[in-house]
């Protein structure tokens, strides 16, 4: 059944065709999440950067996943577990981004563990991978 207005499915709460415009408009927002952990590390800043460019992998992700499948995979540890199979030249280093995200908002990679928070050294690790996912899944959303 479909609501006559916009031929989109009863309960659905974005019109039809809009898959495309959203799944770009959060690449959009994964790269300025990005650039704003980029101007932090510039500014030796490092604290949050690490937490800031996985949100724009997760953001960059779940733009993935909207547009192979045409929908969310549903949480963010579906999306990464996702993007390990769809981004196969970065899938070994998506667990070091996901645990340098866990020191970095938490100061643990999980409960019980013990203090550890990120080297600056690997934030900026992490925020050139980022770069180099965003680049690959801009590139593949925008053949």
């Amino acid at each position: 059944m479909t609501q006559a207005a916009t031929g989109a499915p009863v309960g659905s709460d974005r019109p039809r065709g809009r898959t495309h415009i959203a799944h770009l408009e959060l690449l959009t927002r994964a790269w300025d999440l990005l650039r704003s952990a980029q101007s932090l590390v510039r500014d030796g800043n490092v604290t949050g950067s690490a937490g800031l460019a996985y949100q724009a992998f997760d953001l960059a992700a779940k733009a993935l996943t909207q547009a192979s499948n045409g929908d969310d995979a549903g949480g963010h540890h579906r999306r990464m577990r996702r993007a390990q199979r769809l981004l196969t030249t970065h899938a070994d280093r998506l667990d070091f981004l996901w645990e340098l995200r866990q020191r970095d908002f938490y100061g643990d990679v999980r409960p019980g563990a013990g203090q550890e928070l990120p080297k600056p050294e690997e934030v900026e690790e992490a925020v050139a991978m980022v770069e180099a996912i965003l680049t690959e899944i801009d590139q593949a959303l925008h053949p």
